[in-house]
């Protein structure tokens, strides 16, 4: 498409950036004045407590074993383990 372009690591971070926030913004419009939205930080687990009571308002009948990490891949898992 641009043959003589050359994108770098910076240029694909910034336009990560650039796209998560507009859509971070369109949420916020989206959501504005409701409250039926629930944001999760899958690095927290009071953030998971929150989740899973929130979904048990619906009939979801979740424990902490069924969302066993928080904010964890694979490799830190195995890391953590040890």
């Amino acid at each position: 498409m641009f043959p003589d372009r050359k994108i770098n690591n910076n240029d694909v971070i910034k336009m990560w950036r650039r796209t998560w926030q507009q859509h971070e913004d369109e949420v916020n419009r989206y959501f504005a004045g409701k409250n039926n939205l629930l944001r999760v930080d899958i690095e927290s687990a009071e953030s998971k407590k929150q989740l899973i009571t929130s979904l048990k308002h619906y009939g979801y009948q979740l424990t902490s074993d069924d969302l066993p990490y928080v904010g964890a891949t694979p490799k830190k898992r195995k890391i953590s383990d040890s």
